[in-house]
């Protein structure tokens, strides 16, 4: 099932990289039940070195994010039809107006309304469609195998 992306956004390697990496930190927190701000997020790539701490990162994350947010995740017909979100009236402001009323009416609905158990479950059946699971479960033991030898470490550091 396509997804619809509210804008089409070609990233460069260098931003995928980024928003993989915004991806690990937040899953991280998300993992412990915490959501982090913009100005959190920010905060945890300066601090694990990913960015220089100046404003014109800061501006730099903030479009980022919100990019990634407009190019990723968005509703499609099916899953309005399922999940009947409440409709909203199209944005006559929008730039993609005239074009989305002839595709899809004057309606519009928000991602935002679903319960955020199903958005996690839309978020994880796309994620698995794209994933490759052998590099995943490798990655996945390298780390495990690394994590062992730091504790081994850890536990021998007297010696």
């Amino acid at each position: 099932m396509p997804k619809i992306a509210y804008k089409q956004i070609n990233f460069r390697d260098k931003s995928l990289e980024l928003i993989n990496k915004v991806n690990e930190i937040v899953g991280e927190y998300d993992a412990q039940n915490y959501e982090l701000t913009l100005r959190q997020l920010y905060y945890q790539l300066v601090a694990r070195d990913i960015i220089p701490n100046n404003q014109r990162s800061y501006d730099n994350i903030g479009a980022l994010v919100n990019n990634g947010r407009l190019d990723r995740i968005a509703l499609n017909m099916p899953q309005i039809r399922k999940y009947n979100p409440p409709p909203n009236p199209a944005k006559i402001t929008d730039s993609r107006y005239g074009a989305y009323v002839s595709q899809h009416g004057g309606k519009s609905w928000e991602l935002d309304a679903l319960d955020p158990r199903v958005l996690d479950d839309l978020i994880d059946k796309s994620i698995q469609e794209h994933l490759d699971k052998g590099l995943y479960l490798e990655r996945e033991r390298s780390e495990k195998s690394e994590r062992d030898r730091l504790l081994e470490f850890a536990r021998n550091w007297e010696d």
